[in-house]
Parts: structure tokens; C-alpha cells; sequence
């Protein structure tokens, strides 16, 4: 599976967990930190949880890949999870508004995913 694939199978498994606002941004001609971000929104911090925990465990058992580095503020506001070529951030509203990623890296090719 290619690294672009992985990072949309990374919004299909949040998506089972009603993730809302997908974004996939491509940072290859910008950055070496990584290849995409995938950045996802939860309305509330029991589902920022539920879904990184839910794209967590489906890459583990079905694609055998594993983060490298999880990372999350104290109240579980943000999630961060890092497989290298790809970095998936998951936000409750108020935080993903509030680091607005998609501002900070506005120079990157965004795709919605529906």
C-alpha cells in the first residue's frame, strides 16, 4: 500500500468512528518531517480518544503498522498520532480551530475527503 493510501485509510477508519471535517494535506514538495497530514475533528474529547484509539488499533490488526510516537495535551483536546510518512492529528472543534493547521501549512495541496 502506497503511503497516500495508507494516510486515506487512516480517514476511513476515523470515519467509523464519526470523524468529522477530513483533510488531507500534502506536504512532499514542503517539508522531510513527513509526507501527509491527515487532520481530523471530534466534537467532543471522549471521541478525539475514541477515534485515534480506533485508527490506532485498525492499522495495528489489519495493516500490521504501528505509530512511532503518540503524543496528546493533559485534557485529550488533541490527538497526535505519528507513522512517519504520514501524521494524523485528531482535534475536538475548539482545538483544531484554535491551531488551525491548515492555515499554518496553507502552502500544502489540501484535499477534503468526503
Amino acid at each position: 500500500m502506497q503511503i497516500k493510501e495508507r494516510a486515506l485509510k487512516a480517514i476511513e477508519y476515523a470515519q467509523e468512528k464519526k470523524a468529522n471535517r477530513p483533510v488531507l494535506m500534502d506536504l512532499r514538495k514542503l517539508t522531510a518531517m513527513t509526507d501527509y497530514f491527515v487532520i481530523l475533528s471530534a466534537t467532543n474529547t471522549k471521541q478525539v480518544e475514541a477515534i485515534a484509539e480506533h485508527i490506532s488499533k485498525s492499522f495495528k490488526d489489519n495493516d500490521e503498522l504501528l505509530a512511532t510516537t503518540i503524543e496528546r495535551d493533559k485534557e485529550c483536546n488533541w490527538i497526535l498520532l505519528d507513522y512517519a510518512d504520514f501524521i494524523v492529528h485528531v482535534f475536538n472543534d475548539k482545538a483544531r480551530d484554535y491551531y488551525d493547521l491548515e492555515r499554518l501549512w496553507s502552502d500544502a495541496e489540501i484535499t477534503e475527503v468526503l
